[in-house]
C-alpha cells in the first residue's frame, strides 16, 4: 500500500485499509488526514501505532468542528500552540464554539488570536467563549 492509499483509507474512515496499511509499517500524514474527516477510530488505530501527532492534526480537527477529535489529540499531547495558536484561529473562524472552547481550556492563547483575527464574527465567537471560560474559573 502507497502512502497516497493510506491517505486515502484515512480520508474516507476506512478502518481495514489504514491496518492494512500500519502492517506493512506505512506511514505519512493519516493522522492528520483523518482528523480533518474527523474519522475517531483511525485517529486512535494511528495514535496506538505511534503516528506523530503533527502540528496540524489539531488544526485539522478543529477545522472541521470535530469536538471529539481535539480531545483526543489533546490527550496525546498535541500542541494547542503550534503554528501561532492556528487551531484555535480556525475554530473560531468557522464558528466551532465548543472546539474553541476546549482549547482555550487546554491554553491556547486567546490574545496573540485575537490579533491575528479580521472577521468580526470569529472575534466575537473567541471573545465570547474567553469570556465564559473566565467566569467557570471562577
Amino acid at each position: 500500500m502507497t502512502d497516497q492509499e493510506l491517505l486515502s483509507a484515512a480520508e474516507t474512515g476506512d478502518l481495514d485499509g489504514v491496518k492494512k496499511a500500519l502492517e506493512m509499517n506505512t506511514t505519512g500524514w493519516a493522522l492528520r488526514i483523518a482528523a480533518r474527516y474527523g474519522h475517531l477510530e483511525v485517529m486512535r488505530l494511528l495514535l496506538q501505532h505511534n503516528e506523530n501527532v503533527y502540528a496540524l492534526s489539531l488544526s485539522e480537527a478543529a477545522l472541521g468542528g470535530h469536538l471529539k477529535g481535539v480531545r483526543l489529540l489533546l490527550q496525546h499531547k498535541a500542541n494547542v500552540h503550534a503554528e501561532d495558536d492556528k487551531a484555535l484561529r480556525w475554530a473560531a473562524l468557522f464558528a466551532h464554539l465548543e472546539v474553541v472552547q476546549t482549547l482555550l481550556d487546554a491554553g491556547a492563547d486567546a490574545d496573540k488570536v485575537l490579533g491575528q483575527l479580521k472577521d468580526k464574527n470569529a472575534i466575537k465567537l473567541l471573545r465570547e467563549a474567553r469570556s465564559k471560560g473566565a467566569r467557570r474559573a471562577v
